[in-house]
């Protein structure tokens, strides 16, 4: 009760021209009794509600940094992968080059055999 009588004093201070004397209990509607402490459960409601709100956060947050280096790892992975697909594809580039170059030059040298052997008659 004496918390509700500081409560009630400090919300009508800004209408009440001095606060009322420390001796003297101050007369409280049973309606305004009534609202302050809902006023005052609620805000123990909400405090109650703060530390699992802060819980809760503290728990995303975990579970973001968590996903963030999922996601770190997943794209060195991608990174890597596209690397050496681009380095199999120079490769194969390479040698199917090599052996385009090698059958040119045995095409060549197959024409100037027949050449030699069809320039005899």
């Amino acid at each position: 009760l004496a918390w509700c009588n500081q409560m009630l004093a400090a919300s009508c201070a800004p209408r009440c021209s001095a606060p009322p004397p420390a001796h003297r209990h101050i007369f409280v509607h049973p309606a305004r009794r009534s609202s302050v402490t809902f006023g005052v459960r609620k805000q123990l409601q909400a405090e109650q509600g703060m530390a699992e709100l802060e819980s809760e956060i503290e728990g995303l947050e975990a579970a973001k940094k968590e996903l963030e280096n999922q996601v770190l790892e997943l794209r060195n992975k991608v990174e890597v992968s596209e690397k050496r697909g681009n380095e199999r594809k120079t490769l194969e580039d390479k040698k199917r080059k090599e052996e385009i170059d090698f059958l040119k030059y045995q095409g060549q040298h197959l024409d100037s055999f027949l050449r030699q052997l069809g320039g005899g008659k």
